[in-house]
């Protein structure tokens, strides 16, 4: 993404699942906690059960409170598509197989489907599994209100939600193979108005199906939830999801590396001159002096505690469309300056060959850019012959040049599936490289790629959902210390970053 004035080194932070801080095991540990002496009816304290209408009632057995009560409204709606909806029963909860059919001549919208009728009260917390894995009070007021609903899979980790009281807390989950229907889901929570609200204030939790489904075809979804209470840890309500994630995606394909990056740009924006139009920074500027100063600087990176780097921009910036900076032209781009180009292989001569672990920053990595300084791009397409000829070329140099570490830089532009098979065909071509997600990616891509994300403006949490699902991936939190004061009011001392550092660290 676009570049900012920075300074020219900075440090990155990676945590993944696996640490031992204590806290972080609350994923794997509640997963693998024995099950609880089984209720003597078999379903658990909170038993489910559906009229023939499919309006939902889940009871708490040992005080007989409804967490749940009927209100109406049913689990499909908003689309012309024909339905047939099945409940299966399960322990503390149930899932709905819906099955939409389109009988019509033309594509028709999915629609929503919805968990209807929770009885949770005005004030309730919201999960928030963007980046992270906090909770976010909302209050009714006792009136109509909706939270703001997150895409799955551009802004959110994985179709699900949590929402809890003081008492309760009930998981939904949405499975569907996203790979093969290529539709993004919105999750959100609200309380209705109208006839829905007849039997009293209750939330409705709803998956928006953002697609449309061509004539003759079917699909099945199903909305799975669990309800616990809140002496529970909440990951318990998203056991289905996980079974489901698991054995559609499998493990993680990756290593998990814990150690930290050691993070530099070789340009910036504000170093763009009429003399220096591609912003070089400092005085080890490549394009005057080759690669030379830079691998000699990387190379005693060990000595300040790193085996791992990482070089943003390294064929510099565009002057004149700096909103496609960082160039996707990432290697490729040294070609119409020889003293970058014939001096590049130094970085694996220095850095890479003496063991420290080399990446570059792919900008704009999924969009297609054909020549310098260009205003033209297109998403990046793994069905283009010419899109992935493009791309493995610049693929290709990096490797050349000593890469084994790529950062995706945007990693959104392409449609998500779309990138996901990307992902798959650039790991074949060269198994040896660890891809980095960023902005932070969902649960599909980072069985692939390790994930990245701004440390100082989003993770207030360890990364629990992420452990849940794929124990041994890799995050990457970028610490940013040259915008702490202006978010943090203070100067970073050297004790404040090494503090900053051991929490991400103890969090994951």
């Amino acid at each position: 993404m676009s570049t900012s004035t920075r300074l020219a080194t900075i440090a990155a932070l990676v945590f993944a699942a696996g640490c031992a801080a204590p806290v972080i095991d609350v994923a794997r540990a509640e997963s693998r906690r024995p099950a609880a002496a089984p209720a003597p009816n078999g379903l658990g304290r909170f038993v489910a059960t559906v009229s023939p209408e499919t309006y939902l009632t889940v009871e708490d057995t040992q005080t007989g409170f409804l967490v749940i009560a009927p209100n109406a409204h049913p689990v499909v709606l908003r689309s012309n598509l024909d339905s047939s909806v099945e409940f299966v029963q399960a322990e503390d909860g149930g899932d709905f197989v819906i099955t939409l059919t389109n009988n019509t001549s033309e594509p028709q919208e999915l629609g929503t489907v919805t968990l209807a009728g929770m009885r949770l009260g005005n004030v309730i917390e919201m999960g928030d599994f963007r980046h992270d894995s906090k909770f976010i009070e909302f209050d009714s007021q006792g009136q109509r209100f909706t939270t703001a609903g997150r895409i799955y899979p551009d802004d959110l980790y994985s179709p699900v939600g949590v929402i809890r009281n003081d008492d309760y807390t009930i998981g939904m989950s949405l499975h569907y193979p996203i790979l093969e229907y290529e539709h993004r889901v919105r999750p959100l929570y609200y309380v209705p108005g109208g006839h829905y609200a007849a039997t009293g204030p209750c939330w409705n939790g709803e998956f928006g199906l953002l697609g449309e489904l061509p004539p003759g075809e079917t699909r099945t979804y199903t909305l799975a939830f669990r309800v616990t209470s809140n002496d529970r840890h909440w990951l318990h309500t998203l056991v289905p999801y996980r079974d489901y994630f698991q054995e559609m995606y499998g493990a993680v394909r990756y290593e998990r590396d814990p150690r930290p990056v050691f993070g530099v740009f070789a340009a910036a924006n504000g170093s763009i001159t009429a003399e220096n139009p591609r912003g070089f920074d400092g005085p080890r500027r490549p394009d005057e002096n080759g690669w030379g100063p830079w691998a000699d600087f990387l190379r005693v990176a060990p000595q300040r505690g790193f085996h791992r780097v990482m070089v943003w921009s390294p064929t510099g910036l565009f002057r004149q469309n700096q909103q496609n900076n960082y160039p996707f032209l990432f290697m490729s781009g040294m070609d119409q300056y020889p003293m970058l180009r014939d001096t590049a292989s130094l970085i694996r001569q220095r850095v890479a060959d003496n063991g420290i672990q080399v990446g570059f920053w792919w900008g704009r990595s999924s969009q297609v850019m054909r020549s310098w300084d260009t205003a033209d791009w297109e998403p990046l397409d793994p069905d283009n012959p010419e899109h992935v000829q493009r791309g493995m070329r610049e693929l290709d140099l990096a490797v050349a040049r000593g890469a084994t570490l790529i950062g995706l830089d945007a990693f959104v532009y392409a449609e998500p599936w779309d990138a996901y098979r990307w992902l798959e065909m650039m790991r074949e071509r060269h198994p040896e490289v660890k891809f980095v997600i960023e902005p932070s990616g969902p649960d599909f891509q980072h069985i692939l790629a390790a994930t990245f994300t701004e440390g100082l403006h989003h993770i207030e949490t360890p990364p629990l959902l992420q452990d849940f699902l794929i124990p041994g991936h890799e995050m990457w939190a970028n610490t940013r210390f040259d915008l702490w004061r202006q978010f943090r009011g203070v100067a970073p001392t050297d004790e404040i970053k090494n503090a900053y550092w051991r929490e991400l660290a103890e969090m994951g």
